[in-house]
């Protein structure tokens, strides 16, 4: 299995730090990957930002960390822009309760094709199918 880091680059969306990214944006802005925690999917949507949105009792300056900075930047550009694609890596959490959290695996073959949306102040991705790795990797 490749890292989580090589998968996101064979995606085309490279990280831009192997430690604290959790999402990315293609070179060219047409495509994003967004870390997806198998805990905090409810009824196939899930909250991108803030991250104490989805998790009740995180302090808020979770929200402010570079990885959360982040995920609400390319959230924000995936939501204005719905030509830009945007998939969701689900991943398991080595201790659902941490914060920071740490990525004990991911799943290479499950991708799911989101749609971000911005709600209340609130960027959310609705799971809306699952496409197959090589569909979308051949597709870039």
């Amino acid at each position: 299995m490749r890292t989580f880091t090589d998968f996101c680059a064979y995606l085309g969306c490279p990280l831009v730090n192997s430690r604290w990214s959790w999402s990315a944006l293609s070179a060219d802005g047409r495509r994003a990957v967004f870390t997806v925690w198998s805990d905090e999917v409810r009824d196939r949507k899930y909250v991108l930002h803030p991250v104490s949105e989805r998790r009740p009792g995180v302090p808020e300056e979770a929200d402010s960390r570079l990885g959360a900075l982040e995920v609400e930047r390319i959230a924000a550009a995936v939501a204005a822009d719905p030509s830009i694609e945007a998939f969701g890596i689900l991943s398991i959490a080595k201790d659902p309760k941490a914060t920071p959290r740490v990525r004990e695996s991911y799943d290479d073959d499950t991708l799911f094709r989101l749609k971000v949306v911005h709600e209340d102040g609130v960027y959310v991705a609705h799971l809306v199918a699952r496409p197959a790795v090589r569909d979308v990797v051949n597709k870039a």
